[in-house]
């Protein structure tokens, strides 16, 4: 096989291993712990999402306790003012913005009353009374068997959708006041993106069958980043049941996961690169030289003109062969010039008589 041919080998093997190697080491190495970096930086943004979120929930319900304090302090002065058309103005007024409505009750429950929020009012959107009494079912309750006056949590109604909510219960002097106290704030299409934006986030609720069908043709669980950079969580009520059913938009990823990516092929052209260099100076300081000599030995050979030289300018180890070889020409030569001379210089053989 000629050496050009061996050389292109050589080199061509030579970078499909430092390819192979180098994909062996970035998938088996190094992409498993930026993996793991990748993979706790998600689930900070989906904690960061849900404490926001029990911070909201607790953000509610101190509304109603400001509103309760500020209520006894008018029930204080009882002798001194008609406080009981104040605290209802002060339950609208607290119960309005930034929610989509809250309602009064009893203690048992009856005579609710439903009072539009900020998001109601906008979007004419009430909720049904199957959806009030459904609330009232819920949290009722739960104030019954808590000891503290202020609750709050996550319910999804299976009327009206996945809520934050936040109730209080309240002992008037009157039976005449509501004595149950209930924000409400829908966690919908329309809550959710705006809140997560304010968290640096991007986020949209989906329904628990879309969840599930883009599990599985992603092959993903929850909670694992997708190759198209998206996130999937799910969160539960107070009660233990799913409430909702989110999809992040996350960053892109920052390393790269493909066979031929950007980065390892950029690599492999540098190599690729490295290696024509080398074989360049191997053609003409190498092949070409020894192609040359092989052709003027040829012509040696053919002419058995042993005085012409080989020529190599490089004093390296191809330098010093041709120095031995020259110097083998030289003294063929010189023997071959001794057996022309002596040939010369011998008397010629005559040739014997006949004798009869």
């Amino acid at each position: 096989m000629p050496i050009l041919k061996r050389a292109l080998l050589t080199i061509t093997a030579n970078v499909i291993v430092i390819f192979v190697l180098a994909l062996l080491a970035r998938n088996y190495i190094l992409n498993p712990d930026l993996l793991a970096i990748e993979h706790a930086a998600d689930q900070r943004d989906i904690q960061r999402f849900e404490q926001a979120l029990d911070r909201y929930r607790l953000n509610l319900e101190g509304r109603i306790k400001r509103i309760y304090a500020a209520a006894g302090v008018l029930e204080s002065l009882d002798s001194h003012i008609n406080w009981q058309p104040i605290v209802q103005h002060l339950a609208k007024i607290g119960g309005y913005e930034e929610l989509d409505y809250f309602i009064l009750a009893d203690e048992t429950g009856a005579n609710a009353l439903l009072q539009a929020g900020e998001f109601v009012d906008r979007d004419s959107s009430p909720p049904s009374q199957l959806a009030l009494n459904d609330i009232l079912a819920h949290i009722l309750p739960k104030l019954e068997s808590n000891k503290r006056s202020t609750i709050s949590g996550l319910f999804k109604s299976q009327y009206d959708g996945p809520i934050a909510y936040a109730a209080g219960r309240a002992h008037w002097s009157s039976d005449k006041l509501p004595a149950v106290y209930i924000a409400v704030r829908r966690l919908n299409q329309t809550m959710i993106p705006d809140f997560t934006e304010r968290l640096g986030l991007s986020a949209e609720v989906i329904s628990a069958p879309t969840l599930k069908e883009e599990l599985q043709n992603h092959k993903v669980i929850l909670g694992e980043r997708t190759k198209h950079d998206t996130l999937y969580t799910r969160v539960n009520g107070d009660d233990g049941q799913a409430l909702m059913s989110l999809r992040f938009k996350t960053a892109p990823r920052a390393f790269d996961d493909k066979a031929f990516s950007p980065t390892l092929l950029v690599a492999m052209f540098a190599v690729a690169a490295s290696w024509s260099i080398v074989f360049i100076y191997l053609y003409y300081n190498m092949i070409t030289p020894v192609r040359r000599i092989s052709h003027t030995m040829q012509i040696i050979r053919q002419t058995n003109n042993y005085n012409k030289h080989l020529v190599y300018k490089n004093n390296d180890d191809l330098g010093m062969l041709v120095n031995e070889c020259n110097e083998l020409l030289k003294h063929v030569s010189q023997h071959t010039e001794k057996l022309s001379a002596d040939a010369w210089l011998s008397p010629w053989a005559t040739t014997p008589a006949l004798h009869p």
